[in-house]
């Protein structure tokens, strides 16, 4: 165990637990299709992201940010296609990517 974690882990108290899932498959498959249309045209429907995270300890998947709508869903479901992953939606203010602007 690094002594990172041992350090991070030292300093929760009441029972947390911390948990990190981090997937290189869908951080990789990112790198690669950044400039792609379908990714590039989600800022043309205002949602945000797709970014890397994981459904499950060991399924990764993308997630969007927007609201929740039919077409968002399919967005969804074209975006699971072409991807390969799960795709999971999340309410836009929970987009990381706001805060960076």
């Amino acid at each position: 165990m690094s002594d990172d974690l041992v350090r991070l882990q030292s300093q929760w108290k009441g029972g947390c637990v911390l948990s990190v899932h981090d997937s290189v498959l869908v951080d990789n498959w990112l790198d690669y299709h950044c400039d792609h249309e379908f990714l590039a045209n989600l800022r043309v429907y205002k949602l945000g992201g797709p970014v890397a995270s994981m459904l499950s300890f060991d399924t990764p998947a993308l997630t969007i940010f927007g609201t929740i709508s039919s077409h968002v869903i399919e967005i969804a479901g074209e975006l699971a296609q072409l991807s390969g992953f799960p795709v999971i939606i999340r309410p836009a203010t929970e987009d990381p990517s706001v805060y960076c602007k």
